[in-house]
C-alpha cells in the first residue's frame, strides 16, 4: 500500500502557496481534493509526489481526452495544477472543457464528441455524484490502494517540489 505523508504534503503546499492571503484554507482545500481523486489519479499523484517529481504519470493516463503532459507542456500548468485539472476532467468534463476554452483564453480542447459522450455515459451509469466539500479534519496520511508492485523502490520519506 502506498502512502502520501500528510505533514509533508501540507508543508509542500504551504510553501507553494507562499504569502497568499488564505494559504492555510487553500492548503486544506487542496488536500481534501487530493483525498477525493479517483484511485487511478491518486496513485499517479502518489508516485509523482513520493519520487520528488521523477516518476511522471503515464502518457496513457487521460481524463476527458487530456493528459498530464499536455497540461504541463502545452498549457504551462505546474504539476499540482495539472493533477487538479485532471481531477476536474474526471469529475465534470463539460465544466472543465468550458473552463479551458473560456478562462484559459484558448479554443475548445480537441475532444471528439464521442470521447465526451463516453465520459458522460460512464459518469451517469456509475451514479457518480460530486463530493460535498467539508472542512479538512483528517490529518492522516493519504493511503493509495494499488495492485501495482508496492512502491517500486521509492523512498517514501522524500518529498517532491510541486511548483
Amino acid at each position: 500500500m502506498k502512502r502520501i505523508k500528510y505533514l509533508e504534503l501540507r508543508d509542500q503546499l504551504f510553501d507553494l502557496y507562499g504569502s497568499e492571503k488564505n494559504k492555510r484554507w487553500k492548503t486544506f482545500k487542496t488536500i481534501l481534493r487530493i483525498r477525493r481523486f479517483s484511485p487511478e489519479l491518486k496513485e499517479a499523484f502518489c508516485d509523482f509526489f513520493n519520487s520528488q517529481g521523477k516518476v511522471m504519470p503515464s502518457p496513457d493516463l487521460k481524463f476527458g481526452g487530456v493528459t498530464f503532459h499536455e497540461l504541463v507542456e502545452e498549457e504551462g500548468m505546474n504539476a499540482l495544477q495539472a493533477f487538479l485539472m485532471l481531477d476536474w476532467f474526471d469529475r465534470d468534463p463539460e465544466d472543465a472543457i468550458e473552463y479551458m476554452s473560456r478562462y484559459r483564453f484558448r479554443s475548445p480542447m480537441n475532444l471528439d464528441g464521442e470521447g465526451l459522450k463516453e465520459i458522460e455515459r460512464k459518469l451517469k451509469e456509475s451514479g457518480y455524484q460530486p463530493p460535498v466539500d467539508e472542512a479538512e479534519k483528517d490529518t492522516s496520511d493519504i493511503v493509495v490502494e494499488t495492485t501495482v508492485e508496492e512502491n517500486k523502490g521509492m523512498n517514501n520519506g522524500e518529498v517532491c517540489q510541486l511548483n
